[in-house]
């Protein structure tokens, strides 16, 4: 299973490139997402062109979401420590989120790559061109 980053997604979204595994993953139905990746999604599309059907589309195409829970917090605020990186407050809660169930994080973001793949697992898709 899979923990997708909103830059996963938004990478998906674009055809960035990277998309093809989002693509993939989305289609076996192995992506899921933490909470808060619907709220940042939400506010990356808000004012796209056919951004509220793309939003019914990825509800669609997404197996599940992880809840931020009091667990995933702490998860959070300790990975922060273990991993030695500044890493923005969501993006290490979805980290946490991603070692709290087991999933692989896919993402594209230079700080959680930066993190060490024994606290998380995870695969970091090519930058925008």
């Amino acid at each position: 299973m899979y923990l997708l980053d909103t830059s996963a997604i938004l990478a998906h979204c674009y055809a960035d490139p990277g998309s093809d595994l989002v693509e993939r993953i989305l289609a076996e139905r192995q992506g899921h997402v933490a909470a808060v990746t619907w709220f940042e999604l939400r506010m990356k599309l808000r004012d796209e062109e056919g951004g509220p059907e793309l939003m019914m589309a990825y509800a669609e195409s997404i197996a599940g979401t992880v809840d931020i829970t009091r667990e995933v917090a702490d998860a959070a605020f300790a990975l922060r420590h273990e991993a030695g990186v500044r890493i923005p407050a969501a993006d290490c809660l979805i980290a946490a989120a991603a070692r709290i169930r087991g999933f692989e994080l896919v993402h594209r973001n230079a700080h959680l790559g930066a993190i060490p793949v024994h606290l998380v697992a995870h695969t970091m898709l090519p930058p925008k061109r």
